[in-house]
């Protein structure tokens, strides 16, 4: 809730269908946690008068969204494929110097997208190795010199970023 309490961004997108998929262990393990997901978020995010509910699968909810986006953050299905896509699909809404992030890293499937995307578009990844996120900022390539400020590798000296 901090972001949507210190950030100046317009509108918050939050994508979620709330629904089952083979591929998530929790499920299984609890039948009603998406919906007690969806209920949770509901009750505590009804309140901020910013934010757009759009209860579908990613692939879907992008044709709803009609502007630049100022930050996407990726929390999804964690296979290879399904990351790759959303990525794909989402840096392209993104403004200039704004941010693409996710979490869970350590996933085989999270970095190996998060990585081959980054090649591709000659971009600049960074990770937040604390937390598992992973985030780009469009248009920061790699060959950017100067840390980004109030991330890891700011604090850095010059010889510990490159053994990053």
């Amino acid at each position: 809730m901090g972001l949507l309490q210190n950030l100046d961004i317009d509108e918050f997108f939050l994508i979620d269908p709330y629904e089952e998929y083979n591929e998530c262990k929790e499920v299984k393990s609890n039948a009603n946690k998406m919906t007690d997901a969806q209920k949770e978020a509901h009750e505590r995010l009804d309140g901020y008068s910013n934010l757009s509910w759009i209860e579908k699968y990613s692939d879907k909810a992008i044709s709803e969204i009609n502007r630049e986006l100022d930050y996407v953050y990726i929390d999804g299905n964690h296979h290879h494929e399904y990351v790759k896509r959303y990525i794909e699909n989402y840096y392209p809404l993104l403004k200039v110097n704004e941010i693409l992030a996710g979490d869970d890293v350590n996933w085989m499937g999270v970095s190996r997208a998060v990585m081959e995307f980054a090649y591709r578009k000659e971009l600049q990844p960074h990770f937040e190795p604390k937390h598992e996120d992973w985030f780009f900022v469009k248009g920061r390539n790699i060959d950017a010199k100067k840390p980004l400020p109030y991330t890891v590798e700011a604090d850095l000296t010059e010889n510990q970023r490159h053994s990053l």
